[in-house]
């Protein structure tokens, strides 16, 4: 699979895409956009947030616009196991991983309630990301605890009829956000996940310097 990004598209969005190759299945939709442009991500949260995003599809080589660091790249091979996947270029220079201090709260379409309620500095400060459809919203908005971000992760997973695995591109959403909003924890709205593409992100977003956290 190839993977290319436009930091900002020709309509003002994040586009991730997919280019299949031999081994790799074909997306229905091979684009992932949100509709708000992030000024840093580090290329192990890129590549994170493709694998999230278009994980069914994944098989043999894998190239990603950057190259990744070593543990991104086994923990990428551990998450898409059995499925055996290589990658075209791996970097061993000795780089920080990027650490946040907040916690996003996704909620896919504003279709939870999100306690958002600060008790003071020494508490963790929450921000509910709230992902609706490209169809819902015109543009993002930002207030003191509340992001609103377009995307069409709803299409992305169109025809999965699993809760817990549609959840992924949503997922795929907060990582590429998190750098920009000084963001370290990642909370799902999922009480107890079973399905191993849900429970393996945590590992995924580990080797990014992501926490990933269940509350439903």
């Amino acid at each position: 699979m190839i993977f290319t990004w436009e930091r900002e598209s020709a309509t003002g969005a994040c586009a991730l895409a997919a280019a299949p190759e031999d081994y790799d299945g074909y997306p229905k939709y091979a684009t992932f956009v949100t509709d708000m442009v992030p000024r840093s991500v580090s290329p192990d949260r890129l590549a994170v947030a493709f694998i999230l995003a278009f994980r069914p599809y994944i098989s043999g080589a894998v190239r990603f616009p950057y190259s990744v660091h070593p543990e991104t790249a086994e923990a990428i091979r551990d998450y898409l196991a059995p499925t055996a996947v290589f990658f075209s270029e791996i970097n061993f220079e000795p780089e920080s991983i990027p650490h946040g201090s907040g916690a996003f709260v996704v909620n896919p379409e504003g279709d939870y309630a999100v306690d958002r309620t600060w008790s003071g500095f020494e508490n963790l400060r929450i921000t509910e990301l709230r992902l609706e459809h490209m169809n819902a919203s015109f543009s993002h908005y930002f207030s003191d605890d509340l992001l609103i971000v377009p995307t069409n992760a709803a299409s992305i997973v169109s025809g999965e009829p699993d809760p817990e695995l549609r959840l992924l591109p949503y997922l795929a959403s907060a990582v590429l956000l998190s750098e920009d909003f000084d963001i370290g924890i990642i909370r799902l709205p999922v009480s107890k996940p079973t399905q191993k593409p849900l429970t393996g992100a945590s590992a995924l977003l580990r080797s990014a310097g992501l926490v990933l956290q269940f509350e439903g």
